[in-house]
C-alpha cells in the first residue's frame, strides 16, 4: 500500500497528491476532506464518501459504481467519464465541475443539488432525481431517459438539448427554461409547472398532462396531437399553429391564449374556457366542442365546419367570414344584449 493511500484512509485528509489507478475498492473514506488529489483511473467502487468534502479533485475515468456519497459536497472536481452506476448520493452537492460523457445510470441523487455543473453528454438513464435541484446548469445531449424527475427543479436552464423518454415529472418545478423542440413521449407531466417556459415546437404526443401548469408559455408550434390534456392551465400562452388535432380536453383553461392558426381537427373539448382568446384563422373541422366558452374571442377566418356544438357560450365574439357549413348552431349561446350593453358602459366624466 502507497504511504499516500495508507495516510488517506488513515487520516482521512489529503491534498495536492496524485493516486491515480490506486485501487480503494469498498474503502471507508466517509468524513474526508481532500483537495487538489488527483484519482484518473482509480477504483472507488462501492468507497464510502459519505459527508466528504472533496474540492478541485480529478476523477477522469475513475470507477465509483456503487459508491456512498450521501451529503458529500463535491466542488470543482473533474467527473470526465467517470462511472456513477448505481451510486447511493442522497442530499450530495455538485458545483462547478465537469462532468463530460459521465455516467451517472441508476443512481440515486434524490435531494441532490446541482450547481453550475457542465453535464454535457452525461447520462442519467433510470436514475432518481426526485426533488433534486440543478442551478445553471449546462445540460448539453444530456440523457434523461426514465430517470425520476418528480418533484425536480430546474429553473431558467435550457434543457432544449437534453434526451427525456419515459420520465416520471409529476410536481417537477421548470419555471421560464428552455424546453424548445423537446420529445416528451411517455411523461407523466402531472402538475408540473412550465410557465413561462419556451415550449415551442415541443411534442407532448403521449405524454399525460393533468392540471400541468402553462400560463405565459411560448407554445407555438407544440404538437399534442392525440394527446389527453385534463385541468391544464394555457392561460396568456403563444399556441400560434399549435397542432390539437385529435386530442382530448377537458376542464383547462386558455384564457387570452393565441391560438392563431391552431389545428384543433377532430378535437374533443369539453368544460374548458377559451374567453377573450384570438382563435384568428384556426380550424376546428369536425371538432366536439361541449360545455366551453369562447365569451369575448376573435373566431375571424375560424373554420368549425361539420363540428358538433353543444351548450358553447359565444358571448360577443369578433366574427368575420367565419366557416360554419355543416354545424349547427341550435345549443351555441351567442350575444346577451344586456351584458354586452353593460360591458360597454363608461361612467359620465
Amino acid at each position: 500500500m502507497s504511504e499516500l493511500k495508507e495516510s488517506l484512509l488513515s487520516n482521512k485528509f489529503l491534498i495536492d497528491s496524485n493516486l491515480d489507478q490506486e485501487d480503494f475498492f469498498e474503502a471507508d473514506l466517509s468524513d474526508c476532506v481532500m483537495k487538489n488529489v488527483s484519482l484518473i483511473g482509480a477504483r472507488l467502487a462501492k468507497v464510502n464518501f459519505n459527508n466528504a468534502t472533496i474540492q478541485g479533485c480529478d476523477f477522469t475515468d475513475a470507477d465509483l459504481s456503487y459508491a456512498q456519497l450521501g451529503s458529500a459536497t463535491f466542488l470543482e472536481c473533474n467527473f470526465t467519464r467517470t462511472h456513477f452506476e448505481r451510486a447511493e448520493a442522497k442530499l450530495a452537492e455538485l458545483v462547478s465541475s465537469k462532468a463530460h460523457q459521465t455516467n451517472f445510470n441508476g443512481s440515486n441523487f434524490n435531494l441532490a443539488n446541482f450547481t453550475d455543473m457542465d453535464f454535457e453528454a452525461a447520462s442519467f438513464v433510470g436514475a432518481n432525481l426526485e426533488s433534486s435541484t440543478f442551478l445553471a446548469c449546462k445540460l448539453i445531449n444530456t440523457d434523461w431517459q426514465g430517470a425520476i424527475l418528480k418533484l425536480t427543479t430546474a429553473t431558467k436552464v435550457d434543457l432544449s438539448k437534453v434526451i427525456f423518454g419515459n420520465n416520471n415529472m409529476e410536481q417537477a418545478y421548470l419555471i421560464g427554461s428552455n424546453l424548445s423542440g423537446q420529445k416528451f413521449l411517455g411523461c407523466n407531466l402531472t402538475l408540473t409547472l412550465l410557465n413561462e417556459c419556451d415550449l415551442s415546437r415541443t411534442d407532448f404526443s403521449g405524454a399525460t398532462l393533468a392540471q400541468t401548469q402553462m400560463s405565459n408559455a411560448n407554445l407555438s408550434g407544440a404538437s399534442f396531437r392525440d394527446s389527453t390534456l385534463s385541468s391544464v392551465n394555457c392561460v396568456e400562452c403563444d399556441m400560434t399553429e399549435t397542432i390539437l388535432s385529435g386530442a382530448t380536453i377537458t376542464r383547462s383553461l386558455f384564457f387570452k391564449a393565441k391560438l392563431i392558426r391552431t389545428q384543433a381537427e377532430e378535437v374533443k373539448i369539453d368544460q374548458s374556457a377559451l374567453s377573450l382568446s384570438d382563435c384568428t384563422d384556426s380550424v376546428w373541422r369536425r371538432a366536439y366542442i361541449d360545455n366551453c366558452e369562447f365569451s369575448l374571442a376573435n373566431i375571424t377566418g375560424a373554420d368549425f365546419s361539420d363540428a358538433t356544438l353543444s351548450t358553447v357560450i359565444m358571448h360577443g365574439v369578433t366574427e368575420v367570414n367565419t366557416n360554419w357549413s355543416g354545424t349547427s348552431k341550435d345549443r351555441v349561446m351567442t350575444t346577451d344584449p344586456e351584458l354586452a350593453k353593460a360591458e360597454q358602459w363608461k361612467a359620465a366624466p
